[in-house]
């Protein structure tokens, strides 16, 4: 992916920045006048310097591109990034913090609660709600939330950021427990309580214009999903119609920990309506074994008329028929 132009840092909250460095450069009409707190701005024309601290270096082969303003970093999303040395307390060098710019042409700013895209490299539209951050906790370094990989464990519980949309980054405890589940429970429906831990739908509204829906994919990154463990019962609906497909794997995962990872499913055809609706809500619930299971969401991305993905891998395995 390329950035838009500079990385910026105010603190060490690095950020895409399309603009011309007021201090370093001719004034122009479409220059920035550098904001207070910075303490880092990595213009990105062709090297890694800083112009206001410690300059930064290239990792795992970035390098640069046509920006929207000047040139760019020309960074993967995955592996590639900018380390730097800057302390934002005092601006020193202690120890090395990446700066990663969250941005890929699949899905756009990760940081953003919702998103849709039209025409990317994986499908004619992407529809996303939540951002793509773990839960609030981050990446670690090389992770990418697309390889179907499982996180490292993560602590919990967490606050809940009012920002973030219903259903995601934050603990949901299934509607049927109450306080006497049958196979003991799990850390996340100890740790919270009612009303906090409620269960919320996840939705998706767009508009679909002329677009014909021949086929869709749900993307969902979930987490600390544990039926097997804790007996439950899991049924998810699109809509308000039973998803079979979708419960069948929820109901199958085991992500002790808490671990997440991302799980990516076909629509069948019957329910490709739904999604010519313009709108799907997702429910993930129990309603009936009482079981202590709770779980969480980090984002969900639909993709219509899919054209490859960006992951890809091969499966090997025996398929046994019923005697």
């Amino acid at each position: 992916m390329k950035t838009t132009g500079s990385l910026i840092a105010i603190g060490l909250g690095a950020v895409l920045f399309s603009c011309l460095p007021c201090s370093a450069r001719a004034q122009t009409s479409g220059c920035v006048v550098p904001p207070a707190g910075l303490v880092g701005w990595w213009p990105g024309d062709g090297n890694a310097d800083n112009l206001v601290g410690p300059s930064g270096t290239l990792e795992n082969s970035a390098g640069f591109a046509a920006g929207q303003v000047g040139q760019a970093f020309d960074l993967d999303g995955q592996t590639q990034y900018v380390a730097t040395d800057l302390d934002a307390a005092n601006n020193t060098i202690t120890q090395e913090a990446p700066v990663y710019a969250h941005f890929s042409t699949t899905d756009g700013d990760w940081d953003a609660l919702s998103l849709i895209l039209h025409d990317t490299p994986e499908a004619d539209l992407m529809v996303r709600t939540g951002d793509i951050d773990n839960l609030g906790f981050g990446w670690p370094t090389g992770f990418d939330p697309f390889s179907g990989n499982s996180t490292p464990a993560h602590a919990f519980p967490w606050s809940i950021d009012p920002n973030d949309p219903p259903g995601t980054d934050r603990i949901m405890v299934i509607t049927s427990y109450n306080g006497h589940p049958p196979a003991g429970r799990d850390g996340y429906t100890s740790t919270t309580s009612r009303p906090a831990n409620n269960v919320h739908p996840i939705e998706l509204d767009y508009d679909l214009g002329e677009l014909a829906v021949r086929s869709a994919v749900l993307q969902m990154f979930v987490d600390d999903f544990q039926a097997p463990v804790w007996h439950a019962t899991y049924q998810v609906t699109l809509n308000g119609v039973r998803a079979p497909f979708l419960e069948t794997i929820i109901n199958a995962l085991n992500q002790t920990g808490p671990i997440g990872k991302l799980i990516s499913v076909a629509l069948p055809a019957e329910f490709l309506p739904q999604v010519q609706s313009g709108s799907l809500v997702i429910d993930f619930d129990d309603p009936t074994t009482g079981a202590g299971d709770g779980y969480a969401i980090d984002f969900v991305k639909l993709l219509v008329n899919l054209k490859s993905f960006t992951q890809e891998g091969t499966i090997e395995g025996t398929v046994r028929l019923p005697e």
